[in-house]
């Protein structure tokens, strides 16, 4: 498996393409072949209130319902709960890629195909491709 890192500023977003710019051009990028993207410098668009963050974003608020999703045939969807669960009581988790990287931190979002993530160590969002997530799991003190 290859592994590159692009520095660059994010141009443009297609539902299977990311446009990134750099210093030697730009680069299209099929997002299958993205593992994870960090931005270092964000402009965030949160509050602070008593040292919790509160995303403005709807799509990065905790669920609302008690319910627990339900998979097809009524079953409950495992990846759902776990996810909701996490964000909700804002555990650390440990996200480890394909590639054998571990990330640690707090998870702030997700939808069905992305894990949008805080490292509260380093100050730095990332956003991770599901497709490219070997494991995850609740982070030990």
């Amino acid at each position: 498996m290859n592994r590159a890192v692009i520095d660059g500023t994010l141009a443009d977003v297609s539902r299977y393409e990311v446009l990134l710019q750099d210093q030697q051009g730009c680069h299209v990028l099929t997002k299958r072949e993205i593992a994870s993207i960090t931005c270092s410098q964000m402009e965030r668009s949160e509050e602070e209130e008593g040292g919790r963050l509160e995303a403005t974003s709807s799509n990065l608020q905790p669920p609302t319902s008690d319910l627990q999703p339900l998979a097809s045939k009524g079953r409950p969807d495992i990846q759902e709960t776990f996810l909701a669960q996490v964000q909700a009581q804002r555990q650390m988790i440990d996200l480890y890629l394909l590639t054998g990287a571990r990330y640690r931190g707090r998870l702030l979002g997700y939808d069905h195909f992305t894990l949008y993530l805080r490292d509260n160590h380093k100050s730095e969002d990332h956003l991770f491709y599901k497709h490219g997530v070997s494991t995850i799991h609740l982070a030990r003190p």
